[in-house]
């Protein structure tokens, strides 16, 4: 749930720091981490 409410204004302080043509970059960036999040849950969740 933390994301949810950390992910707006980080997003918003990083695009402030690098500029608005970085925005399609910094949401590959998150849309990429999402799944690695995904994946990392699953095998740290899955039952030996």
């Amino acid at each position: 749930m933390i994301g949810g409410v950390a992910a707006g204004p980080a997003l918003g302080k990083a695009i402030e720091w690098s500029g608005v043509r970085a925005v399609p970059l910094l949401l590959c960036g998150v849309s990429a981490l999402c799944p690695a999040a995904t994946l990392w849950l699953i095998r740290s969740t899955r039952s030996s």
